[in-house]
């Protein structure tokens, strides 16, 4: 069945909407004075969501679903990781800022 919109093209919505949130999702990514990222699975989140309401608003509700499920099975998996293992590393991280070189 083939639908008609008209003079548009609704896949320049799904476009949009993930441009747009991409765009959002950068503005999440930081990175501190001790050079860390931090936001980046936020970002990834903010994406991801957006995808899936895209999904949902056409229609395609079992990849909405399905994408749902792939989402929180990886959060909740990386989610233990970082706790059990990463968590407990023992590791120390030494920075050393110069203010100049005149003196190296």
């Amino acid at each position: 069945m083939m639908l008609e919109y008209g003079n548009t093209d609704p896949a320049r919505l799904g476009a949009q909407v993930i441009s747009g949130i991409g765009f959002l999702g950068a503005g999440t990514i930081l990175i501190t004075g001790v050079q860390r990222i931090k936001g980046l699975t936020t970002a990834a989140c903010l994406w991801a969501s957006a995808c899936m309401g895209v999904a949902l608003g056409i229609g395609f509700y079992f990849g909405a679903l399905l994408m749902f499920f792939a989402i929180m099975f990886v959060m909740t998996l990386l989610n233990f990781v970082q706790t059990k293992y990463i968590g407990s590393c023992r590791n120390l991280h030494l920075y050393i800022i110069f203010d100049t070189l005149k003196n190296v």
